[in-house]
């Protein structure tokens, strides 16, 4: 297989779940239709489910200028919706463009292959897999995977190859919505009713306005291929009385509301989700909402099959879950459009809603449908919090600290909250799925009505599987949930070294991860992705045993103990879980003792799997304290240099990537490239084994792993390497340009190897010498290979053409 999963569609829906199999260990490729991400903002918001979702991945912080909404409408009936306690109308200022945005952004760092200007044309389900026809660039092309999801909108591809029925009602009226400008335009948050139908209108940046039209008695026009700016002032002219033809539209579209759901969210190995599995009439931004729901249910649950230890029918749970979900939806979006939207006739009927919505229990209950507060999953009974979604509260632990439960689940893992070590401990089997977290005590909440809580059990999704007292047996809820305990042991090491310096210098390399690639001969990139104190979450790159392998780490500083904990938040096969600690111990004021602890299992029950675990965790501990030693101990130059050749570009950085990270043609394409070999079991993490030609006829071998970020940056590390290099670590950056075009830089860090000075360039030579030799080496590679991905970016053009 190509993948493990084909995600059709780069939407909100698309992108979420391609983060969410990420984190769950399953490699996904995502091919979009549109070549770049739309700049359209048809949603401006999210409810308030969506919001506690995002922030249980730890994404809320990277949007701006967001704002949350209590007060919002019901058909456009007013209600505060902070009248149920956590719950909103929804967090606006977010365009949906800026939120795809960040989604990208995210789903790129954790490994997501995205592939834009590639539209679905065939699909077939082959009982093992499914095969994928996509028309791309260069033409059509086969890709296979094990499970294939549609996240296609509306009028999804998947949808109608796969052969799912699509009942519901037909369209009745059509809507205009248009980003404008340049206008005087009044607020109408929730709406306002006029005699010939409807309109809304609500700010957005730089000046802009999200002005909806809804005109009674407009049926939806089939054959009109686009709507115009000039379509939209006049609808509005003629309900409000006001021009607003004097203005501009960045941006104009047309909605219906026609309400469809899909009978069966998945056949075989073809699922779907978001708009593809239903579409309603747009309220309250409950479409994207539930797109975003429906990504996080499945995601943990089609990764937890893939690996291997989801239970037989957790799969089919996507389906009997959030069908219900749908369904519920779509008959309050055509309640809210029958309140809204049918003019006078409706007004008596709207005047006895509004009474009644005025009860707190009725605005409690309205709250809990729209906000998605109230999806509860059947998850047995025995306790309040049941089947429930669990509010973020801080819970204070046992070791003293303070935590919150949003953030324990920023990993996508499964959560044990308890106050019992017995507990704990019956879920020591499942510790590759669940984080286990001993706390003095459960912080109450209104969701419990006053029931005493000892422990819960939370799924990825964010949902309590489990609590007590009162809702069974544990083991009973983990197997059903997160599949049989391992058996697999847990294999403790410890390593050691004394290093003849400070400790604080020692402890301050090891706190400092974005310098292990020059130090730790088996790091080859490692970037913190998020910094909150002395917690930390890193990503890191390197080889074991040979292999690329790349993996994110939850690390705790110490700087007063002088340590560093750390545990695999999502770790590569064959290993199932990781953890361990870096202690330094000082000796002198002048020399300490390094210690690196580790425990680990396997992901399976075969023993030579924790073998070559065992194997991989021996070399490089020995190989990094090692060079760690070498390092801190080193008393002369360092023979360290970096240097950058750059070119300028007037062509697309998506093409000069393209051209970079195709190093498989590059013996067709470079001169002194004889012979390469790519290989990329992993998408985005290659190895690179090239016979580069020098000027007196030599040819090097060289072996490198390459970590590549679509269209902005190749990080590589030379595994094997020159006589002359002790390391060798480099970057290809590609940076858009103010006025277009974009610069593109090599980077190239090296250490010079002396002992092998002499013996490659004389007995004259020196350390200046040969500094001086390899960069002139290096950069006349770098230029020619430059000089040639500019001529290919700056001729795509051409090739389109022809």
């Amino acid at each position: 297989m190509d993948t493990d999963v084909i995600v059709i569609g780069a939407g909100p829906t698309g992108l979420m779940l391609a983060a969410e199999l990420r984190l769950g260990g399953a490699n996904v490729t995502v091919f979009e239709k549109r070549a770049e991400r739309s700049w359209e903002s048809r949603g401006i918001g999210f409810t308030a489910r969506a919001t506690e979702i995002f922030h249980q991945r730890g994404l809320i912080d990277r949007l701006e200028n967001t704002e949350i909404a209590r007060q919002g409408h019901f058909g456009g009936i007013p209600i505060d919706y902070g009248i149920l306690e956590g719950s909103h109308f929804g967090m606006r200022g977010v365009p949906q463009y800026k939120l795809e945005e960040m989604l990208e952004h995210w789903a790129l760092e954790l490994g997501v292959s995205l592939r834009r200007g590639h539209e679905l044309t065939s699909l077939d389900d082959v009982g093992d897999g499914v095969s994928a026809i996509v028309q791309g660039p260069d033409g059509l092309s086969e890709y296979t995977a094990h499970y294939l999801v549609g996240c296609d909108g509306g009028a999804s591809t998947v949808r109608k190859l796969a052969g799912f029925d699509f009942p519901g009602s037909d369209a009745m009226r059509e809507m205009y919505l248009a980003d404008v400008t340049g206008c005087d335009i009044k607020p109408r948050m929730i709406g306002e009713l006029l005699p010939n139908g409807m309109v809304m209108s609500a700010p957005l940046e730089q000046g802009y306005f999200r002005i909806i039209v809804c005109e009674n008695g407009v049926s939806p026009d089939k054959n009109r291929r686009e709507v115009t700016f000039t379509d939209v002032a006049d609808a509005w002219q003629r309900l409000t009385g006001d021009s607003i033809h004097g203005g501009s539209a960045r941006w104009v579209s047309s909605f219906t509301d026609a309400t469809r759901q899909v009978t069966e969210y998945r056949r075989g190995r073809v699922l779907i989700a978001g708009d593809a599995a239903h579409i309603h009439l747009p309220a309250g931004g409950q479409g994207l909402s539930i797109g975003v729901q429906d990504a996080v249910n499945l995601g943990w649950k089609l990764a937890a099959t893939l690996k291997g230890w989801a239970p037989d029918d957790l799969l089919d749970t996507y389906h009997s879950e959030r069908h219900p979900v749908g369904a519920r939806v779509l008959r309050n979006t055509l309640a809210q459009g029958t309140l809204n939207l049918s003019g006078k006739s409706v007004e008596p009927l709207r005047t006895v809603m509004a009474e009644i919505f005025a009860l707190p229990v009725a605005a409690r209950h309205l709250s809990g449908m729209v906000s998605g507060f109230d999806i509860r999953y059947d998850m047995g009974e025995g306790h309040p919090l049941l089947g429930g979604r669990m509010a973020d509260r801080e819970l204070k632990l046992a070791d003293g600290g303070t935590d919150q439960i949003a953030r324990l689940l920023h990993g996508a893992k499964g959560v044990l909250i308890t106050t019992s070590d017995e507990v704990s401990r019956l879920a020591a089997g499942w510790s590759d799925r669940v984080e286990r977290v001993r706390v003095k005590s459960f912080p109450t909440g209104p969701e419990e009505g006053g029931t005493a809580t000892e422990s819960v059990l939370i799924r990825p999704d964010g949902y309590v599987a489990w609590a007590a007292p009162g809702a069974g047996d544990l083991t009973d809820a983990l197997k059903r949930w997160f599949g049989a305990a391992k058996t697999s042991a847990v294999r403790v090491t410890e390593h050691t070294i004394n290093v003849a310096a400070p400790a604080e210098r020692v402890y301050a390399l090891i706190a400092d991860v974005s310098t292990w690639p020059t130090i730790f001969p088996p790091t080859v990139h490692a970037e913190c992705v998020r910094r909150d104190g002395n917690a930390e979450l890193i990503r890191l790159w390197a080889t074991a045993n040979g292999a690329a392998k790349s993996w994110t780490s939850r690390r705790e500083h110490d700087p007063a103990r002088m340590s560093v904990t750390f545990r695999q938040e999502r770790s590569a096969h064959p290993v199932g879980g990781m953890g361990g600690e870096w202690i330094i111990e000082p000796i002198s004021s002048s020399e300490c003792r390094v210690r690196l602890l580790h425990d680990f299992f396997a992901a399976t029950d075969d023993p030579a799997d924790l073998e070559w675990i065992s194997q991989a965790v021996d070399r490089n501990s020995m190989s990094e304290l090692n060079a760690l030693k070498t390092s801190m101990e080193l008393t002369g130059p360092d023979q360290l240099i970096t240097f950058d050749d750059t070119v300028t570009v007037e062509g697309r950085g998506k093409d000069v990537y393209d051209f970079l990270n195709e190093a498989q043609l590059w013996s067709q394409r470079l001169p002194h490239v004889a012979r390469v070999s790519l290989q990329e079991e992993t998408p985005g993490l290659q190895i690179l084994e090239m016979d580069t030609s020098t000027k007196d006829g030599s040819v090097h071998t060289t072996r490198s792993v390459r970590v590549c970020q679509p269209d902005t940056t190749i990080v590589y590390k030379q595994i094997v390497l020159p006589a002359l290099m002790t390391l060798h670590t480099g970057r290809w950056l590609i940076e858009e340009r103010d006025g277009g075009g974009v610069s593109v830089t090599s980077r190239h860090t090296v250490k010079i190897n002396t002992a092998n000075i002499e013996r490659v360039l004389g007995p004259d030579a020196t350390v200046a010498t040969a500094q001086d030799y390899v960069r002139k080496a290096l950069s006349t590679n770098s230029m020619t290979t430059l000089r040639a991905a500019k001529a290919y970016a700056e001729g795509a053009g051409t090739r389109a053409a022809l």
